[in-house]
């Protein structure tokens, strides 16, 4: 039987199983995080600012004089790193729930990975259970920025294609509803790939969420085009394309998409700075 975990729903149990999952800050619970180890799953999720756990072991050492690290709070002795990677095993202390009127605090050993962002000069640090031995902190880094591209495709669904607009609680109504946001999305995808081969090496500069806002607009009269036949038909299709290559296109050559960024943590992760001082 799934375990109840107090504030946003979630439920742990058996299904966790050989099954990796990425959390947001919103799921930062070290209870979570211990059902999920003893039931045989994975997470991998950002460092809590508030968190502080001690560091009590290390899976990756560096050679030459260097900051040490055991028996240290790792908000302690990140400011002072420069080193391009930390792996580190941390122990933390929690409440488990109330049994019989009683609360017993627990203690847990997990992993914390930090890479350094060789342009702000900060680490993006995360908490997970993965073994050094599958996964180094580059490679848990990069896992959880896929995590933004699911993320951004409810964003998308829910601003521009209206998935957060269901006017029914009918189920066959709703799952209709979905499956139209969804052709919507694919079709808008497909439109989105022929128009950037259209425009050639300015294909570019149409970010995702730049497309899908200028979609939204537009869908419409690209519904008409598809219902009329003849030259009023053509016409349309002619001005809708003109608008689309005129408009979807970023003034902004030098600005990066909304995926790049929440990728390189600009908007979403949390950073530590780091001083100038050499690890």
């Amino acid at each position: 039987m799934g375990r109840h975990i107090s504030g946003p729903v979630f439920r742990v149990g058996r299904w966790v199983r050989d099954r990796l999952l990425l959390f947001d800050l919103a799921y930062f619970r070290f209870q979570l995080f211990s059902c999920i180890r003893r039931n045989g799953g994975f997470f991998i999720v950002r460092l809590k600012r508030s968190a502080n756990p001690l560091i009590v072991g290390l899976h990756r050492r560096w050679r030459g004089q260097s900051v040490p690290l055991l028996t240290a709070r790792i908000n302690d002795v990140l400011p002072r790193l420069q080193r391009q990677s930390l792996d580190v095993e941390v122990e933390v202390a929690f409440k488990r729930r109330v049994y019989d009127g009683v609360r017993h605090t627990d203690c847990e050993r997990f992993r914390l990975v930090g890479v350094r962002d060789p342009l702000t000069h900060s680490y993006h640090a995360y908490l997970t259970n993965i073994p050094p031995t599958r996964l180094t902190p580059e490679d848990i880094a990069q896992i959880y920025a896929t995590r933004w591209t699911i993320e951004l495709f409810f964003r998308e669904l829910k601003r521009h294609y209206r998935a957060a607009d269901m006017p029914s609680a009918n189920r066959v109504i709703v799952e209709a509803l979905v499956y139209a946001v969804l052709v919507t999305f694919v079709v808008s995808r497909a439109l989105l790939a022929a128009l950037r081969r259209r425009l050639g090496v300015l294909g570019a500069r149409v970010p995702e969420e730049r497309w899908a806002a200028l979609f939204a607009e537009v869908a419409g009269d690209l519904l008409k085009v598809v219902a009329r036949r003849g030259h009023t038909a053509r016409v349309l299709a002619k001005e809708i394309l003109a608008t689309l290559l005129h408009e979807a296109v970023d003034p902004n050559a030098n600005r990066a998409r909304l995926q790049a960024r929440v990728e390189a943590g600009a908007q979403y992760e949390h950073r530590i700075s780091v001083g100038k001082r050499h690890a």
